[in-house]
Formats: C-alpha cells, structure tokens, sequence
C-alpha cells in the first residue's frame, strides 16, 4: 500500500480508488482508536507521506494550547516544536478562504504562510484544517522535486483531510450526549431519592403511631425512645428534601439575561478569594493570558464553577503526603480562536479509574463532608452558558478540570436546551 511506502518514495503517477478507500479505511481506524492527539498526528503524517510519496509533512493544530505542530516528518522534522502566529493575517487569510493550495517555492511568497517557509521544499501542499465552520490547524506536504505535486493531489489531500475534519467534528456530537446523559443522570437520581422519601414518611407515621400508643397507656420511657427515633426520621426527610430542592434549584434555574463578563477580572477575584487556604496548602502556578476576551453568562455561576474547581483540588491535596513544596495547584486562562479555555489543575490524590465515570453524578463524592453537588452544579451552569466542563486524570498525578467558553462574540444564537 502507499501508506507504507518510506518518505522519499516515488510519487504515485495513478492512484487507485482501491488505494484511495484503503487511506480513508486507515484513517478511519486511527481517529477511532486514538486516545490523544500524539497517536492521530503522526500516524497521519506518515499515512500521507507514503499516499503522496511526499518527503516531508507537518501538521499542527490549535486545539489545546494555542497554535502548535503535532506532528512532522521528513524535511519538516526539525520544525515540531515551532508555534504559528494565529494573528497573522496571511494565517487568517489562509484559514478564512478554506482552499488547498499547491505551490513551488518560487510561487509561495515570503509571508505567504510561516508554516514551510524555513523547511528545505521545491513543492508544497498546504490544506487548511476546518471543524464544522472552526479552523481547526493545517497539514503541509513537501517535495525536493520542483512540480512534483499537481493540483489533483492537493484536492485529494483537502477530501482526505475533510473526512479527518468530520470524524473530529463527532466529539461536538458526544458532548451533546454526554450533556444529555448529565441530566439524565440527574433524573435518576430525582427517582432515586423520591421512593426513599416515600418509605421514610410512612416509617415516621408508623413511629407517631407508636407514640400515641404508649401516650395513651402514659409509658414514658418508651414514649422518650419513639420520640428520639422520631426526630431522626425527620432530620433524614429533611436532607433528603433539601437534596431534591438543590436539583430542582441545578435544572431549573436559568440565565435569562447574559452579561459581559470580564474573565481576567473573575479568574483573580475567585483566586484572591481562595488565596489564604490556596498558600497554606500548595504552590500556586497562575497564568492568565493577556488579554483575555470577555464572556457572556451570569457571574456568579461562572464565579462558583471555578470557585469549586479551586475548592476540588485542595481537597485532593489535602489528602496527599508531603509539604507545601511537593503540592501545587495551576489555574491558567488562554485563548483559542473563538473561544476561551481555563484550566484548574492540581497534583493531589486524584480520582480511582472506577470513579471518572461518576464524576458528575449528584451526590457523588469521595469527600465524606460534601455533599457531591457541586461539580454537578458547576458543569450545567457552564451549560447553559453554552460552554463545557471536562474532567481527565495527569500522566503526573492528580485532576486537571477544564472550561471552555465561547468568547462574547461568539456565543451562539441558539439555545442549547
């Protein structure tokens, strides 16, 4: 098969359909079967390279943290750990017009785009990388042969890399289901809850039954016993009511009216807010990109969901051995075209494999005192800001929660439930 063909090889002057649905199959099987980007991105470099019989390639991305290569190969190696002014206007203009571009080197200006500039090329490839309408990075594919690739070649890459854009462009599609199992998780609970508040209120009149019975027949110590049993009846049915009002109170309150919210503004509020237990439980790591757009949402739901992330991780770190100098927590904000991201890390106990899952299930918790309701609380506030929270365990040690907002201009016209 070309895809496995070494870089340098000899350009493929006739590509089958076969060869082409064996690359699509591949990539198929590389996105499904991939756990982070390290194990997408160089497999699909070296997939192209051998289709293509390309001797260089590179592939960036500006997922996570801003602009950066994932992957490069051949003549373009020595590039990976170079980043990509996102500001640029030759990028944008580049990533805006969403066109495959074939070039020889003599035909690509000198600020045409930095992502080839300083690679040793006679030919290029250059394909914009688009997420349902989100420019999502480039992939670059180069030859020491002048005229090696033709325009054809550039628009099988720019198909290869579409059906590679739809396949990531599903993640959008499983955070809708995960939203939606979130709240059918939360209803789950709602019928949980309710029969045991049903046998509890017929235990209790069972109790003031009994109570009245030895009332009648004035036997006082017993009526003393029931009485006490009574009382713990009741404090039960009042958690238990107090439990179903703070679901009620999750789903049902709404934002009716967003605000312009000054994140950088937040972000040091809730942190000067948490600073005397954040000092006398760890080093602290704070990076706040400048400047960070504004926002719109309710302050006080985005204000408590950080708020509770900073509150998780001294928790775990409270549980984890060692002084102050071996605990840290991080809180950093950065910037992603049209959306924003803010992380709250920490190296703490972290959560048991078997937990993840519930993570953001009412009432679950791993922390006896609290009650388990504010990472859920949290996740659907952001929700209904239109944004997301997601939770994964450190290769280090410890939890790194995430929050990704739209940024104020581009909140979505449409409501999300």
């Amino acid at each position: 098969m070309y895809f496995d063909n070494l870089p340098g090889a000899e350009h493929a002057p006739e590509r089958s359909e076969a060869h082409i649905h064996a690359v699509y199959r591949r990539l198929y099987t590389i996105i499904k079967t991939a756990r982070s980007s390290k194990d997408v991105a160089t497999p699909i470099v070296r997939t192209f390279m051998g289709l293509f019989g390309a001797d260089g390639a590179v592939l960036w991305h500006i997922f996570d943290d801003g602009a950066r290569f994932v992957a490069a190969e051949g003549t373009l190696s020595h590039m990976a750990n170079r980043g990509i002014d996102m500001e640029a206007d030759n990028v944008k203009a580049f990533l805006k017009e969403g066109k495959p571009v074939c070039r020889s080197r003599s035909e690509l200006s000198d600020d045409a785009l930095n992502l080839v500039l300083y690679a040793n090329f006679e030919s290029v490839i250059l394909v914009p990388i688009v997420v349902e309408t989100f420019p999502a990075g480039s992939v670059a594919l180069t030859s020491n042969r002048r005229d090696y690739f033709t325009q054809d070649d550039a628009e099988t890459l720019y198909q290869l890399m579409s059906f590679v854009s739809m396949l990531v462009g599903n993640r959008d599609r499983d955070i809708r289901e995960q939203t939606e199992s979130h709240y059918a998780q939360v209803g789950d609970t709602c019928s949980r809850i309710t029969p045991e508040l049903h046998k509890n209120t017929i235990e209790l009149i069972q109790t003031f039954a009994q109570f009245r019975k030895y009332y009648v027949s004035q036997k006082y110590n017993l009526m003393a016993e029931y009485l006490g049993t009574a009382v713990s009846q009741i404090e039960t049915m009042a958690k238990t009511i107090q439990g179903l009002q703070a679901l009620g109170d999750v789903c049902n309150t709404k934002i009716e009216n967003f605000e312009s919210i000054d994140l950088s503004m937040l972000i040091q509020n809730v942190v000067d807010y948490n600073r005397t237990q954040i000092d006398e439980t760890a080093d602290l790591k704070f990076e706040i990109a400048s400047p960070l757009p504004n926002v719109l949402g309710d302050f006080a739901y985005l204000w408590q969901a950080i708020h509770e992330l900073i509150q998780n991780a001294l928790r775990a770190l409270s549980r984890k051995q060692g002084d102050i100098s071996s605990k840290f927590i991080g809180i950093r904000a950065s910037v992603l075209p049209n959306r924003v991201v803010i992380e709250v890390s920490d190296n703490g106990c972290g959560v048991a494999p078997c937990d993840l899952p519930k993570l953001f299930y009412p009432y679950f918790t791993t922390w006896a005192p609290a009650r388990g309701m504010g990472l859920t609380r949290a996740r659907l506030n952001l929700i209904k800001m239109h944004g997301q929270l997601f939770a994964k365990p450190r290769e280090e040690g410890g939890m790194m929660f995430k929050i990704i907002l739209p940024d104020e201009e581009h909140v979505p016209q449409i409501e999300v439930f």
